[in-house]
C-alpha cells in the first residue's frame, strides 16, 4: 500500500499537469479507490462484532435511561417541580445523601421579531435558496461569486 500512496504524492509533485498527467494519473486513482473500497469493507467486517455488542448494550439500558432522563434530564418532570417548589437560589445540602443547587436562569421568547432593535437581529444568506437557484442555472446573484469547479468521480473497470 505504501508503494501506490508514494507514487501518488510523487505524481501530485509534478510540475505539469496536462492531458498526459491526467492519463498518467488514471491507473493510480483507480488502485487507490479500489484500495479505499476494499479496507472500508474489511474495517466493517472487523467492527461488525463490535458494533452488534454496542447495540445490544444500548439496547439493554435503553429503557432505564430514557425514564431517568425523563425525570431529572433537562426538562425532566421531577426536576421541573424541584425547581418550581424550591423559593429562592439556597441550595439544599443534606449530609451524605448529596446536594440540589438552585440559580435563577432567564429565558426569553420573541412575541413580535418586528419590534425587535436591529443590534440583536442577524441575518444571513438563505444557503439553500442560493444553491437551489445555481443548480437552476443562475449565474449573477449580487453579492455572491459564483464559480464553475471541476469534478471527478474515480470508478474502477468492473
Amino acid at each position: 500500500m505504501l508503494e501506490i500512496v508514494t507514487k501518488a504524492l510523487n505524481h501530485l509533485e509534478s510540475t505539469t499537469k496536462d492531458e498526459q498527467w491526467v492519463i498518467d494519473a488514471l491507473p493510480i486513482a483507480i488502485e487507490l479507490a479500489k484500495m479505499d473500497k476494499g479496507l472500508t469493507e474489511e474495517q466493517k467486517t472487523e467492527l461488525k462484532p463490535l458494533t452488534d455488542v454496542m447495540d445490544e448494550i444500548k439496547k439493554k439500558y435503553s429503557s432505564d435511561l430514557k425514564a431517568i432522563k425523563g425525570l431529572i434530564g433537562t426538562g425532566g418532570s421531577l426536576r421541573n417541580a424541584l425547581a418550581e417548589s424550591h423559593q429562592g437560589t439556597e441550595n439544599v445540602d443534606i449530609d451524605g445523601v448529596g446536594m440540589l443547587v438552585f440559580s435563577e436562569q432567564w429565558e426569553f421568547e420573541v412575541t413580535d421579531p418586528k419590534k425587535v432593535d436591529k443590534k440583536y437581529l442577524h441575518t444571513v444568506p438563505n444557503m439553500a435558496t442560493i444553491e437551489a437557484a445555481v443548480k437552476n442555472g443562475v449565474r449573477s446573484i449580487k453579492g455572491v461569486e459564483i464559480t464553475p469547479r471541476n469534478r471527478v468521480i474515480i470508478k474502477p473497470a468492473k
